[in-house]
C-alpha cells in the first residue's frame, strides 16, 4: 500500500499549487505512472463500494430491496450529497468565521456538521426503508468490506506496477533532507531560490521535471564549479552566515559531482566465481 501513500504525498506536493512548474512535475515518468495507477484505483474503488453496499444490504435490509440497482443508487446519492455539502460548507465557512462571537461560530458549524452527518445516514434509510441503526450497521459493514478489498487491490497493484527502485525514486523526490524537500515544494509553487548558484543546483540536482540528460548535467556541473570558485574568492571574511551558505552549496555541488561521475563511469559488475 506504499504507492497510495506516495500518491497522497505527491498530491500534497502538487495539489495546493497552481504555479508555472506544475506541468513539469506531472511530466516526470514516475509521477505519470503513479497518476494512472491512482486513477485505476479510484475507478476500482467505486465498483468495490457498490459491491460492498450490495453485500451489506443483503444482511441488513429486506430481500426485495437488497438489489444491485439499490446499491448503485446509494453510491450515486452519497456522492451527490458529498459534493453538494462540500460546496455548501465551502460557501458557508467564511461567513461563519467572520462572526465576532467565536462561540456562535462554533455552535453554527457544529449544528451544520450534525445535520450533514444525519443526512448522510438518512439516504440509506430512505432507499432501503430501514431504521437508523440498520442503516448505520449496513454502512459500517460496507466500509469494513471496502477497506479489506481495497487493501488487497492496493497491495496487488504495487507488486504489479511498481518496482522497489521506482518506489525509492518517488520517496526521494525533492532531495534527501527536510530542508531540500521544503525548497522543492516552494519551487513547485513558482518560488525559486534567490541565489543563482542555488537555482542552478536545484535545477540539475533536484529537477522538478524529468532528469536532465547526462551531457547537460555535466556541463552544468562545470558551470557551477566556476561560479563556486568565484563565490569563494569574493567571500567576505569574518561572516559566518555567508560561509555556512557557501558550505551548503559546496556540499550539494560535491553530491552532484559524485552522481555525474558515478553515472559516467559505473562501477564494474562483480563477476561470479
Amino acid at each position: 500500500m506504499q504507492h497510495l501513500s506516495l500518491g497522497v504525498a505527491a498530491g500534497g506536493l502538487a495539489g495546493p499549487f497552481a504555479g508555472s512548474h506544475l506541468h513539469e512535475f506531472l511530466a516526470r515518468p514516475e509521477i505519470r505512472r503513479l497518476a494512472w495507477v491512482l486513477l485505476g484505483l479510484i475507478f476500482i474503488g467505486q465498483i468495490v463500494t457498490i459491491a460492498a453496499h450490495w453485500t451489506a444490504s443483503k444482511a441488513l435490509a429486506e430481500r426485495e430491496f437488497a438489489t444491485l440497482s439499490k446499491a448503485a443508487k446509494l453510491w450515486l446519492f452519497h456522492w451527490l450529497y458529498i459534493v453538494g455539502c462540500g460546496v455548501g460548507l465551502t460557501s458557508l465557512t467564511p461567513w461563519v468565521f467572520s462572526l465576532e462571537n467565536r462561540w456562535q461560530s462554533i455552535a453554527i458549524l457544529s449544528g451544520v456538521s450534525l445535520l450533514v452527518l444525519t443526512g448522510f445516514f438518512l439516504i440509506p434509510m430512505k432507499i432501503y426503508i430501514i431504521t437508523f441503526w440498520r442503516a448505520l450497521g449496513m454502512l459500517v459493514l460496507s466500509w469494513i468490506m471496502q477497506a479489506a478489498a481495497m487493501g488487497g487491490v492496493q497491495y496487488a497493484s504495487q507488486a504489479i506496477f511498481f518496482t522497489p527502485r521506482q518506489i525509492s525514486a518517488m520517496k526521494a523526490i525533492g532531495g534527501p533532507t527536510a530542508e531540500e524537500r521544503q525548497r522543492f515544494r516552494e519551487r513547485l509553487a513558482g518560488k525559486d531560490a534567490p541565489d543563482e548558484i542555488d537555482r542552478m543546483l536545484d535545477d540539475i540536482l533536484d529537477p522538478i521535471g524529468p532528469q536532465k540528460p547526462l551531457p547537460e548535467r555535466e556541463a552544468a556541473t562545470v558551470a557551477i564549479k566556476h561560479k563556486l570558485e568565484e563565490r569563494q574568492r569574493t567571500l567576505p571574511p569574518g561572516n559566518p552566515p555567508a560561509a555556512a551558505a557557501f558550505q551548503r552549496q559546496l556540499d550539494r555541488y560535491l553530491r552532484l559531482l559524485s552522481e555525474v561521475k558515478s553515472e559516467r563511469s559505473p562501477p564494474p559488475a562483480t563477476q561470479a566465481h
